[in-house]
């Protein structure tokens, strides 16, 4: 249909299958201006697991999101990031991204390795009857009161046709057993760091892979070195898997004495990268192609 404008439905958690919150009961910065709001925002940022949502504001500040500057200007706005997307939805103010604004009733989306930041519509009803009915605190309040004016608004626009509702949700693009597992796989904090960093050229890309590999090793994290291991072997449910293969891993070598005062050698092409060093050399190899170059062997001969 000509002339019609597509309302995204913003996500508002899982029914029974997923456990998202659909803002994080635990994650809120509130305020009204000042250095207050732009820690807590920062701090509130951080902690964000994929699959949490947080809302935060009225806020003017500037605070670090998805590996880029976003710039609040009198914003009262979600937060959230999906396994493919990290987004803001505003609900009152701006907010300011990559030379992008979003202002109330528009969302800014923002994809991994870079990529273009996109401005859309998003369902206010439904993003209202989402909110926790418990939270009754000031912000929650503006929130709701927002919600209330901007679906008033849609909903003329969605009588005569002009808006039309979709399917599409912001924080789970697939079924919830998908999301479920791609976050299992891409949304974890080490592999949703890299890909959501300001440096997405694939050699920074790979780098920064073979460096938190490298680093997991030594420091003994089974659990952050799991991460970055090629998840393709251990089928859709293989975490656990995983991780009792980093923990064999781990025990196999004295990383640290072995990886110690190396160096990285990139070696021809992305999907071969060296630590060199008094231990010895230690070849990564990476399997490129997918959606993440995970960590496909690791070597500890000196070929490579």
């Amino acid at each position: 249909m000509r002339g019609v404008l597509l309302l995204s439905m913003i996500a508002v958690g899982f029914a029974g299958a997923v456990p998202v919150p659909a803002i994080a009961q635990d994650r809120l910065a509130t305020g009204i201006g000042g250095t207050s709001v732009a820690d807590g925002a920062s701090r509130a940022l951080e902690d964000l697991a994929t699959g949490e949502q947080v809302l935060i504001g009225p806020a003017d500040a500037t605070a670090r999101f998805a590996g880029r500057d976003v710039r609040l200007d009198g914003a009262l706005a979600v937060f959230g990031y999906a396994s493919d997307v990290a987004y803001i939805v505003v609900l009152d103010g701006e907010a300011m991204m990559g030379g992008q604004i979003a202002r109330p009733g528009r969302m800014l989306l923002i994809p991994p390795f870079g990529g273009a930041i996109a401005v859309e519509r998003f369902d206010a009803a439904r993003l209202r009857d989402a909110l926790p009915p418990e939270r009754s605190g000031p912000a929650f309040q503006m929130a709701r009161a927002r919600l209330d004016y901007l679906a008033g608004r849609q909903a003329p626009a969605i009588a005569l046709g002009r808006l039309q509702r979709t399917s599409f949700n912001v924080a789970a693009s697939g079924s919830a057993s998908q999301e479920a597992r791609r976050r299992a796989i891409v949304g974890s904090s080490a592999i949703r760091a890299i890909r959501f960093s300001d440096d997405n050229s694939m050699p920074g890309v790979v780098r920064d892979i073979v460096t938190g590999t490298a680093t997991a090793l030594v420091t003994g994290d089974a659990e952050r070195l799991a991460q970055f291991i090629d998840p393709l072997p251990f089928g859709p449910d293989g975490t656990s898997a995983r991780t009792a293969f980093a923990e064999a891993l781990i025990a196999r070598e004295d990383w640290s004495r072995r990886l110690s005062g190396a160096v990285i050698v990139p070696g021809a092409g992305d999907a071969l990268w060296r630590l060199s060093g008094p231990g010895g050399n230690t070849t990564f190899r990476l399997r490129l192609g997918g959606e993440f170059p995970f960590i496909e062997s690791i070597d500890t001969g000196e070929q490579g």
